[in-house]
């Protein structure tokens, strides 16, 4: 995934790729998740100076892009895998990862028009098929207006009245 090599050993896990990182979580068994050194060749299996983490139950790991793997630390409350069920569930998660990965299950696109509100977080669940629904709670919640256009595109503004 991106520049992360993921090993499975048998296990249930989750990997979600975002704007720019990716998350590792694993619910059951051990993952080894793998970056190799800079100026390493491209070849089969880790490189032999390569950054490695043993995950296990109950664990995730975030690796940014371009940077080091983080240590492993507990799985959020935000159950893994949730999206095999439909359901997307985000807990301080930055806003534009969260319109990333709704913009897989909206039918228009959804864009951020001001980099002022890509880093607004966001904790929220809702089901991919209610997106319209989400938005909807979004711009009630945070300081946010969203224009809907005639072909199915959402675009975020930051709200007029700045609340």
């Amino acid at each position: 995934v991106g520049d992360a090599l993921v090993r499975v050993v048998g296990t249930k896990f989750d990997i979600h790729r975002g704007i720019d990182q990716v998350r590792v979580a694993v619910v059951e068994g051990v993952v080894e998740v793998t970056r190799p050194t800079a100026g390493a060749d491209d070849q089969a299996g880790p490189p032999p100076e390569a950054a490695v983490r043993l995950l296990t139950a109950g664990q995730q790991i975030v690796a940014a892009r371009d940077g080091p793997l983080a240590p492993a630390r507990p799985i959020a409350a935000a159950e893994p895998g949730a999206w095999r069920t439909g359901r997307l569930i985000y807990d301080g998660a930055r806003l534009a990862e969260v319109m990333a990965d709704a913009n897989r299950y909206y039918a228009g696109h959804i864009t951020i028009a001001s980099r002022e509100l890509d880093d607004l977080r966001v904790t929220t669940s809702f089901r991919a098929t209610q997106i319209d629904q989400m938005i909807g709670t979004l711009t009630g919640a945070l300081p946010l207006a969203a224009e809907r256009r005639a072909d199915g595109r959402i675009v975020l503004k930051p709200r007029a009245d700045g609340q």
